[in-house]
């Protein structure tokens, strides 16, 4: 094996592109080496006070406060990647001490406007000072999905839509 070094390598013709290796090859990178120019879309936000749930309708949550967004990937309360892969998505709503005056709070995500996930709290089913509800989840999404984060709850038997 021989050792070839450069510091930039170009392609000769127009269309650009650099083939190193062939399909199943691996490339092991030295230690200490950092690989430059990835795209790890990643975002954090949360909404700085207080949103109202309706009573057996789901409703969009408001994030309208960004701790991070590395790539802008996060806009309007939807996360759409740019990059397709695997996304950890995790959510949460704190639940008032006194009590939410309803039965239940659903936390629900949804893919493409469509829900795909949903966690329940009842309440009384938990006796903690400060509860809250979550949701954490590994979903595949393609470059144009996009996700969204609603809540709901409800007095009574029935489950919201």
């Amino acid at each position: 094996m021989g050792t070839i070094k450069a510091t930039n390598i170009e392609p000769i013709a127009d269309n650009g592109t650099v083939t190193l290796g062939s399909s199943g090859d691996t490339f092991t990178l030295g230690s200490g080496v950092v690989q430059s120019n990835l795209n790890y879309p990643a975002f954090e936000a949360y909404n700085s006070g207080n949103q109202s749930l309706s009573d057996a309708s789901a409703t969009k949550l408001e994030f309208d406060t960004e701790v991070f967004d590395s790539n802008g990937t996060f806009s309007s309360n939807r996360f759409t990647p740019g990059v397709a892969g695997k996304y950890f998505i995790y959510s949460q709503i704190p639940l008032d001490s006194e009590g939410t005056g309803s039965d239940y709070i659903i936390l629900q995500l949804y893919k493409n406007g469509s829900r795909v996930f949903a966690n329940r709290f009842y309440e009384g089913s938990l006796d903690l000072d400060e509860p809250s509800i979550s949701i954490n989840i590994v979903l595949d999404l393609a470059v144009s999905d996009y996700i969204e984060i609603y809540g709901a709850m409800g007095v009574g038997s029935g489950n919201p839509t």
